[in-house]
């Protein structure tokens, strides 16, 4: 005698859909922590290497460091002056090929230009920007890339711009000043005023030809002030159209970028220290640390130890 072929009858199929309903809403943001977890690990690993290569350059450079960007008359001094979005066509002649940033000084110890794309950075290029924007070329052109990269930035404090490179030999402690970190910018600062008006960059004024500490200390109601590069660290952007307006004074100002900081790497920070090591802080602590420990003389921004006096 013939028997009826086994099947699922309704209710039993819809108890095993809802199992796996409930399974997927448990995994799904287990996946997604891991994942985060994973680029946060590879950008330890690209900020450790970059360590190491800062360490080797000023060691080959006679305890000299490398200038986060150089300019000169030579159009061909950008090497990747030719690309169209650089020096070539219609960007002939454009300020950015007459430039190097520091990514392209420490690439001969690195031999990547794929390491300066930080994994947890969205559209993340390096040497030249796809379609420009970065008003560059001749008159302001638009669509010229202006170079270096958008995943990691130098400390503005401690490296200059066609200027004198600062002796390695004048850092107090290496192993406890930041040279580079996570950021959509390649020089960035730290928060430099406090919400009681905290003026911490002036102490260290003296120390790069500023001695009244107001080179970097103007407020021009400009998310971009130099000041204010503290708002391009981590996943942030020095942009005033994202819905931030300046000045920054105000708790609920910094806030706001303060959650676009952090963003990146759940929350946290990457560093490079001069005596090659790297390490993970929390991103308030990075970019409250020279307000907060400056008159210590233990802010991982300053490379002098002068403190807030």
């Amino acid at each position: 005698m013939r028997k009826n072929a086994s099947a699922f009858t309704l209710i039993e199929l819809l108890v095993v859909i809802a199992i796996i309903a409930i399974l997927a809403a448990i995994l799904f943001p287990v996946f997604a922590q891991a994942k985060a977890a994973a680029k946060k690990t590879t950008d330890l690993s690209n900020m450790k290497q970059m360590a190491t290569a800062s360490f080797m350059y000023y060691t080959d450079n006679d305890d000299t460091l490398f200038l986060y960007r150089t300019s000169t008359s030579n159009p061909q001094w950008n090497p990747f002056w030719q690309d169209p979005n650089v020096g070539s066509g219609a960007c002939a002649g454009s300020s950015a090929s007459k430039k190097q940033f520091w990514n392209v000084q420490l690439y001969p110890y690195i031999k990547s230009h794929d390491m300066f794309k930080g994994p947890g950075v969205t559209n993340a290029w390096v040497n030249v920007e796809p379609g420009g924007g970065s008003m560059a070329g001749p008159g302001g052109n638009p669509d010229c890339s202006y170079g270096g990269q958008n995943s990691y930035g130098v400390n503005r404090i401690v490296f200059n711009a066609n200027q004198a490179a600062m002796s390695a030999s004048v850092i107090a402690e290496s192993a406890n000043t930041l040279i580079i970190t996570d950021t959509t910018y390649y020089d960035v600062m730290p928060k430099m005023s406090g919400h009681d008006g905290t003026n911490a960059w002036a102490p260290l004024g003296q120390f790069i030809g500023d001695p009244a500490g107001t080179q970097y200390f103007t407020d021009n109601n400009s998310d971009c002030d130099y000041y204010n590069y503290w708002v391009q660290l981590g996943g942030s952007a020095c942009d005033a159209a994202a819905g931030y307006t300046s000045p920054y004074g105000s708790v609920a100002a910094d806030n706001a970028y303060i959650e676009q900081v952090k963003k990146r790497n759940n929350g946290f920070l990457n560093a490079a220290f001069a005596d090659g090591h790297a390490k993970s802080f929390p991103a308030v602590r990075v970019i409250w640390d020279l307000v907060d420990n400056g008159n210590k003389l233990t802010s991982m921004w300053d490379p002098w130890k002068q403190g807030v006096k």
